[in-house]
């Protein structure tokens, strides 16, 4: 067959179209991107602290996506993890970051940040507040079109990783002024501590001889500056200094304020008897955090021994003029000398407290209803701040 009858390929399979289609989609990815927005005039000579205090803090991301046009101009607070960074021009960045803390540390739902000072890297836990500009649409590396909400950050800060009890961060502010812009650095130290003031352990055989240990810890925060407190483990040693069982829980209120304390009791299955425990020991995790705690009261409670422990049962009531979510009571349980032994979450139904009203709540204590002898029960809620 001649040459010229040959049959010619599709135009969509030369590697010429192909090379042209991908930069096509470069060039739109690009200039999808654009630049960095910036604040409102409003937000350009405002301080950290106005700011912090106008910042909506309890928003969810549907409520910022569903409703954003509510929200356009107000500012907002979110922890987030940077997922993608592309920098614009000098120290203009527009980064990508999901801001929805779920199950086993994943982090969901992306938002959009336009943000000026110090470099950020991705897969930085960073937490930040920001003006709402709207929604903004993008094309993926496929090319579909998607969108999602935009912020205009005014201010940023990378947290650490590891515990450290003085957490140093390099402020960055951008101040605007008539004549051009003016970069302020500063540099603050906040000394976030946080000590264990009290712990114990007890050890029992159920009824069906599985060998328990409970270690208890109070910790209080020493420092000055609010702190989140992560899990907590504990461990217990035979007289050979080895760790015969070990276990995690997490501790409750999970925010506290300077002076405040917090609880844990960590259950530990399947260890060896009483009688071979000598020691026991409790470690714990936490970091500084601007989020604040919202104040739940306790009331109308009561406890008795049970059938099959020491049971709790009573009110939390929210004395503030908005709903409150997420709501828990914390049980705390002693024996005769005071001594902290038990540590327990009530999860009412529902868990959720309209303004001024309440919500009941049951809490037991298996196994040591013999050496209880008297309880303490606090409310806190697992929403932060107004």
């Amino acid at each position: 067959m001649d040459e010229e009858h040959k049959q010619k390929k599709p135009i969509w399979k030369r590697w010429w179209f192909r090379i042209i289609s991908i930069l096509f989609i470069l060039i739109l990815l690009v200039g999808s991107s654009g630049g960095t927005s910036k604040p409102s005039e409003k937000y350009k000579t405002t301080s950290i602290e106005e700011i912090k205090k106008e910042a909506i803090g309890n928003l969810s991301y549907e409520d910022l996506f569903r409703n954003n046009s509510q929200y356009v101009g107000k500012v907002v607070y979110y922890l987030g993890k940077v997922t993608q960074v592309q920098e614009s021009s000098g120290d203009s960045y527009v980064l990508r970051a999901n801001i929805t803390k779920g199950e086993y540390s994943f982090w969901e739902n992306d938002v959009f940040l336009n943000y000026e000072g110090e470099r950020v890297l991705e897969d930085d836990i960073i937490e930040f507040w920001g003006e709402v500009r709207g929604v903004r649409k993008y094309k993926t590396i496929l090319g579909a079109s998607r969108s999602i909400p935009e912020i205009v950050v005014l201010y940023l800060k990378v947290l650490e990783d590891s515990v450290t009890s003085n957490e140093k961060s390099i402020v960055s502010e951008r101040m605007q002024t008539e004549t051009g812009e003016v970069e302020k650095k500063t540099e603050t130290e906040d000394a976030a501590k946080a000590d264990i003031v009290e712990s114990n352990w007890r050890a029992y055989t159920s009824s069906i001889g599985t060998n328990w240990a409970i270690v208890t810890g109070i910790i209080k925060n020493t420092g000055n500056t609010n702190i989140r407190l992560e899990q907590a483990s504990g461990s217990i040693y035979n007289a050979d200094g080895k760790v015969v069982g070990n276990s995690t829980e997490t501790i409750y209120p999970t925010v506290i304020a300077p002076n405040e304390e917090a609880y844990v009791a960590v259950s530990i299955m399947d260890t060896v008897k009483k009688e071979e425990i000598t020691d026991a020991k409790i470690q714990f995790s936490f970091k500084k955090t601007d989020e604040k705690s919202i104040k739940i009261n306790a009331i109308n409670d009561s406890g008795k021994k049970g059938s099959y422990g020491y049971d709790v049962t009573g009110e939390l009531e929210n004395p503030s003029d908005k709903k409150v979510k997420d709501v828990r009571a914390l049980v705390l349980f002693y024996d005769a000398t005071q001594n902290l032994v038990n540590v327990e979450v009530a999860y009412p139904e529902p868990d959720e407290i309209l303004p001024h009203d309440t919500v009941s709540f049951k809490a037991s204590s298996s196994h040591l209803e013999n050496i209880i002898a008297s309880y303490k029960v606090i409310g806190f809620s697992r929403q932060w701040g107004f």
